[in-house]
């Protein structure tokens, strides 16, 4: 990859998990398999920061330096990104039975707490690198993951509407002065409450991050 021949209007990163051997089977199957490739390499990580000039802007999302990127990349990368990556991304489901939750957090979320994974409605479901697992049932709720624009963020996106999020998003928090322009806030029962504050997970997280100075965005959401 040699990007820095000439400056670029716009570099966007996105989807840098990489292949698994799951996903080249006819039927995936949801497990965890073996890398194929993935992960954001220090050494492509230079070659984009050297072809980033100063009225370049850069953007990336979600999972850009998380599993599997190896931890001195991502520490560059947040620093470049104005970001902190917490170790926790998360995910709402309409439905914890369906095929869309994986088999690896079924087994996970077995293993750790000693009973079956028996919701039977939709849920919040939040996943740390450590493969922790919390779940958070439609039962607790109040909203589903309401994306909300600050009032910088209102300014700067007078045509974005607010609206619930239902896919994938990682928790951080800005750094080196980096602006939070819209923000995911969580809304639940005081008992989910304290579930996440016993895991410090914050109810409310950045979903769009933005450093002026250095002209980058991250967004928190897949």
């Amino acid at each position: 990859m040699y990007l820095h021949e000439q400056e670029k209007d716009l570099i966007y990163i996105a989807d840098t998990y990489g292949v698994y051997s799951d996903d080249l089977k006819e039927q995936v199957e949801g497990e965890r398999s073996e890398k194929i490739y993935g992960g954001m390499d220090i050494v492509e990580w230079n070659e984009i920061m050297k072809s980033k000039g100063p009225q370049t802007t850069l953007i990336a999302e979600y999972n850009s330096f998380a599993t599997p990127t190896e931890d001195t990349t991502r520490k560059v990368m947040e620093k470049s990104l104005s970001v902190e990556w917490s170790g926790w991304a998360g995910r709402y489901f309409t439905d914890l039975t369906s095929e869309e939750v994986p088999n690896w957090m079924r087994t996970n979320y077995e293993s750790q707490y000693k009973k079956e994974w028996a919701f039977t409605e939709g849920g919040l479901v939040f996943v740390d690198i450590s493969d922790k697992i919390i779940v958070i049932e439609d039962a607790h709720l109040l909203e589903q993951v309401p994306f909300k624009l600050t009032e910088a963020g209102a300014r700067q996106f007078d045509k974005v509407k607010e609206t619930n999020y239902h896919y994938w998003f990682d928790i951080v928090k800005p750094t080196n002065g980096a602006q939070v322009l819209a923000q995911y806030e969580l809304a639940m029962s005081d008992e989910a409450k304290r579930q996440l504050q016993a895991a410090n997970i914050p109810l409310t997280f950045p979903a769009i991050t933005h450093n002026a100075e250095q002209r980058t965005y991250y967004f928190s959401g897949d």
